[in-house]
């Protein structure tokens, strides 16, 4: 047997259910808070990094792209904040930052890596060519671990 709802709760039911697929909707619409360097009132991170791996040489494919944002840590980086703290410790010095001990293959599938971008105030231009991808994350940490 089939219940019938009065006619006077039937607009009320009727605008709920339409209501119902909204309700999670400002949660899902609503912007994150705006990356570091971006949008009103953001913080100006004090070091901003574009980092690369190119397959060979600087003008073979790019294999890998991510954007590095520190002080405050930010950017695409899955590792921003560990890559963040060995750049600092090793004062932006690429060839400092102490390498990552572990064994890797030993394939010849040599790879470029680059980093462009400033660093409190000082441009970065880097960039070191390594036998294999594994070799240079092993070399920089988690700088190019991405």
């Amino acid at each position: 047997m089939r219940m019938r709802l009065p006619r006077t709760a039937r607009p009320a039911l009727v605008a709920g259910a339409l209501l119902v697929p909204f309700l999670a909707l400002p949660a899902a619409a609503s912007p994150a808070a705006p990356p570091a360097g971006r949008g009103p009132g953001a913080v100006q991170p004090e070091a901003h990094l574009d980092l690369a791996i190119h397959q060979g040489g600087m003008n073979g494919s790019v294999v890998a792209r991510a954007v590095l944002a520190c002080l405050p840590v930010g950017g695409t980086h899955p590792h921003r904040a560990s890559a963040c703290a060995a750049l600092e410790r090793a004062g932006a010095d690429f060839t400092a930052i102490p390498a990552n001990f572990g064994s890797c293959p030993t394939v010849s599938s040599p790879v470029t890596v680059t980093a462009n971008g400033f660093w409190k105030k000082k441009a970065v231009d880097f960039r070191k060519e390594y036998p294999n991808r594994c070799l240079a994350e092993r070399a920089t940490g988690e700088v190019f671990r991405f």
